[in-house]
């Protein structure tokens, strides 16, 4: 909207409230030789408006005069002030005259609802507004005339400002099976209702007829395209929207002000092009273009605020808050910001921060598709989270019966997270047992658990608590981990297991436990590239001690629209201090591993999906006085999202290991759903 347009309505609402007293100074008392004299000559209203004031101060309860009063203000433009007058007085005008007065008093209130300092003013003269517009539908129902017809269609801007975008789809059906088109100027809001209504077919089906590339169609251009991205046609959305633009010169011709303008429908269609890029999975090649524009725009909120979101999809939070910082500089009112910075702080786990912010969202932007998504990720970021696996496999060999994993092993896990309690903490509970067949013998583990965790900010911590079992050779076990956020990038985590549910069931089968230690680096350069470091030690009952050293990196190596291809490397070293033991302990070994994952999505709907993934690795294992061997495995697994936070995930995996020199074919079979409430 225009300065110059809000000016103009500014005006008339000053107009309309002076004019709206209709006694003058009784010096201002010039009657009209004739009432029917005071007519519209030469379409001066203002001028008519001003004779019929003056013929009221002597006449003031002339019908005449008042009817005309009434038309010289909805002439100008002064509708609510003419409703009111024809309202006040009955069959002061005939009724098609008053539903178009009442009709074009709607559409002002209406437009004067988008008009103010703040979101709540705003929403509180659309209720207004939209309260008005449905007492009038109801006192007018059957009636067929354009001004009826006209509220009707006006009023679906009102459903779509207020969130209330079921009642505008279901509307705007009714007036499909009555054969209503839909008017251009209520094509943006009706798409935009579809859209949020997750029917981006309807809206892209609606919006289509409507693009003809013109400036004035920018916006529909971008809904479409995003249409487009939301039914996963990325390429499609993108060759549009490049089309588009290089359409667009730079700058184009503005009349209004006589001088060469930026010509903003580029622009506009090459930031939803680079967004759509990020949203498709190149957010290093979104992240350079907003970047290269901010240079030319450093003062411009909506770059700032799509550099923020980009920078959250490549895993810099705390880069992501300062943009949004910035963005909200420039714009306070930019939603998207405003969002983003919740969202940024809900990675950072910084609650405490971001619950105010969350809130005043919701009150402020009851109807915003984007809050209502923000908040459904806020409960469950907050909520009950819990989780159940389980795996077992199948091994022969030469060594079967004295392999680490026996000859059949499986495991089966559940762990439960309460909701957040003061902002930071959460009580852990869950179960695992493991078992194993060694040397004809069934040997198994079960432990349960109860523990507190802790979140702040960079900060977390754990304390598990593990009650003694009898069949344990030791009492009780305790699980301790810390860890750190370094920044963006890097991370540091440490944890100290008393009586290791992982230590080996060949141990426990000869009546030996271990402690375990572990510290670990990870380095996170961006959402492509990963690399982390490990050292661990076990230390045995028997006073075996085996420490172990691990590096591991991974890179996307190639990517399109619905699969990508990952690499990994792995470098692997262990030591113990005694050679003797009755479990596999190699007194030094070594491993080094490559490998790829393909990974292909063949459906998504927002954010529902399904994805497969196949994963391929060869690597030399080296054992001290057994010499090298090659090590292959192969995993093929499946992928569900019902809903956000509710995942399935199951696969199915070979493997060659060497034991003692000894090959092992191993087939494995494992499971897993997760779930935040």
């Amino acid at each position: 909207m225009s300065s110059r347009y809000l000016f103009k309505r500014m005006a008339l609402a000053i107009a309309s409230t002076c004019i709206s007293t209709p006694v003058l100074a009784a010096s201002a008392c010039v009657p009209a030789a004739n009432p029917a004299d005071v007519a519209p000559a030469v379409g001066d209203w203002y001028a008519t408006l001003a004779g019929v004031e003056r013929a009221l101060a002597c006449a003031p309860t002339d019908r005449h005069l008042l009817r005309e009063r009434v038309l010289a203000l909805s002439a100008i433009g002064s509708n609510d002030t003419a409703w009111r007058w024809a309202n006040a007085s009955h069959d002061l005008v005939d009724p098609q005259t008053f539903d178009q007065l009442t009709s074009k008093r709607l559409a002002r209130l209406i437009g004067w609802s988008e008009v103010g300092r703040d979101e709540a003013a705003r929403l509180a003269a659309a209720q207004d507004a939209l309260q008005a517009s449905n007492a009038y539908l109801a006192q007018v129902i059957g009636k067929d005339s354009t001004a009826v017809m006209r509220t009707r269609l006006d009023r679906l801007l009102l459903l779509n400002r207020l969130g209330q975008h079921q009642q505008l789809a279901d509307e705007q059906a009714l007036l499909q099976r009555e054969g209503i088109a839909v008017p251009p100027y209520l094509i943006g809001a009706v798409s935009d209702s579809l859209m949020a209504l997750r029917r981006p077919a309807e809206a892209a089906a609606l919006l289509a007829p409507q693009l003809d590339g013109s400036v004035e169609r920018a916006t529909l251009q971008v809904r479409h395209a995003f249409a487009e991205l939301e039914m996963e046609h990325s390429p499609a959305a993108l060759i549009e929207l490049r089309d588009y633009a290089a359409q667009q010169p730079p700058q184009r011709w503005d009349r209004q002000h006589r001088a060469r303008q930026r010509n903003w429908a580029r622009y506009d269609a090459d930031l939803a092009r680079i967004q759509i890029t990020a949203y498709a999975g190149d957010a290093a090649a979104a992240q350079a273009e907003l970047e290269a524009m901010l240079k030319i725009a450093p003062a411009n909120g909506a770059l700032h605020s799509a550099l923020g979101q980009t920078y959250l999809m490549r895993g810099w939070p705390r880069r992501a808050l300062d943009r949004f910082h910035i963005a909200a500089m420039y714009e306070p009112e930019d939603l998207r910001a405003q969002i983003g910075e919740v969202e940024a702080l809900m990675a950072l786990r910084r609650d405490d921060l971001a619950a105010p912010l969350h809130a005043r969202l919701l009150a402020a932007y009851p109807g915003a598709s984007r809050v209502w998504q923000l908040d459904r990720a806020w409960r469950r970021h907050r909520g009950w989270q819990w989780a159940v696996t389980a795996g077992g496999g199948r091994s022969d060999g030469a060594s079967a019966t004295t392999a680490p994993l026996g000859s059949r092993d499986a495991e089966y896990a559940f762990s439960l997270l309460s909701p957040l309690m003061g902002e930071h903490w959460r009580l852990r509970t869950g179960y695992l047992g493991r078992h194993a067949d060694l040397r004809d013998e069934r040997v198994s583990r079960r432990d349960g658990y109860l523990g507190l965790q802790y979140t702040h900010g960079a900060f977390d911590a754990s304390l598990d608590g593990r009650p003694a079992q009898a069949s344990w050779p030791r009492d009780s076990g305790l699980d301790l981990r810390l860890g750190w956020q370094a920044g963006d990038r890097w991370s540091l985590s440490g944890a100290f297991h008393r009586n290791a549910t992982d230590a080996s069931l060949q141990a426990l089968q000869a009546g030996i436990t271990a402690d375990r230690y572990d510290a670990a680096v990870r380095y996170q350069p961006d959402e492509l590239h990963g690399a982390r470091f490990a050292i661990s030690r076990l230390a045995y009952t028997d006073g075996n001690r085996r420490d172990s050293l691990l590096g591991r990196y991974e890179q996307q190596l190639a990517h399109a629209d619905r699969w990508w291809l990952d690499g990994d490397g792995t470098v692997y070293a262990s030591r113990a201090s005694q050679a003797d033991a009755p479990y596999f302990n190699p007194a030094r070994d070594g491993s080094l591993e490559l490998g790829l994952r393909v990974s292909q999505r063949p459906w998504r709907e927002y954010d529902r999906y399904f994805l497969h993934r196949l994963s391929l690795s060869a690597g030399r294992y080296w054992q001290d006085g057994y010499g090298t061997a090659w090590v292959p495995s192969a995993r093929y697994e499946h992928e569900w999202r019902f809903a956000p936070g509710r995942l399935l995930r199951y696969g199915l995996s070979w493997a060659q290991p060497v034991y003692d020199g000894a090959r092992e074919r191993r087939l494995g079979l494992d499971a897993g759903f997760y779930w935040e409430e």
